[in-house]
């Protein structure tokens, strides 16, 4: 036999269900706390490897600069050594 409950009864019933299902909604489940670890790292990974490129142009470009003084003063003897 089933209890008839109060109008007020069953509002409260329903209220409690909706919130329940709201804050499940908003909850995370693991599968996307994962993810959101996974863009975070990448984010990560991706800044750290942008700082080295750029480290790395700087140190080419210095080198490409001292190899062309380099040239030059092996040119320069070069030229000394047969005149």
């Amino acid at each position: 036999m089933i209890k008839c409950l109060p109008e007020y009864a069953i509002l409260r019933y329903v209220w409690r269900i909706e919130s329940l299902h709201q804050q499940q909604a908003q909850a995370l489940t693991p599968k996307q706390i994962k993810r959101e670890m996974d863009e975070n790292n990448k984010d990560a990974i991706i800044a750290s490897l942008k700082r080295k490129m750029k480290k790395l142009e700087e140190e080419n470009k210095k080198l490409r600069e001292q190899l062309k003084f380099s040239y030059a003063e092996v040119y320069q003897r070069i030229l000394g050594n047969d005149c």
